[in-house]
């Protein structure tokens, strides 16, 4: 798989971390829908790369803060964001 997909990947799990954080403010970046279809995306690519197993590639619970726990993962933020 080229490395522009990997940098593709980066991006928007990026963006979906942002987006999330600022689902609960005044100036939303996304609509709740679509930062819902960015989550499934960035899964699918996460287990396309083997940084998840297929049978994860289903979305699971959300932490406290938002984030899915997974993606917050990838993008250093194992812990809780307060």
């Amino acid at each position: 798989m080229p490395l522009i997909a990997l940098e593709f990947l980066a991006g928007a799990a990026s963006d979906y971390v942002r987006s999330a954080l600022s689902a609960n403010t005044a100036t939303p970046r996304r609509p709740p829908d679509d930062l819902a279809l960015v989550r499934v995306e960035v899964r699918k690519m996460m287990t396309l790369w083997l940084l998840l197993d297929a049978a994860d590639e289903v979305a699971g619970p959300l932490r406290a803060d938002g984030l899915d726990p997974d993606i917050a993962a990838l993008c250093g933020l194992r812990s809780t964001v307060h």
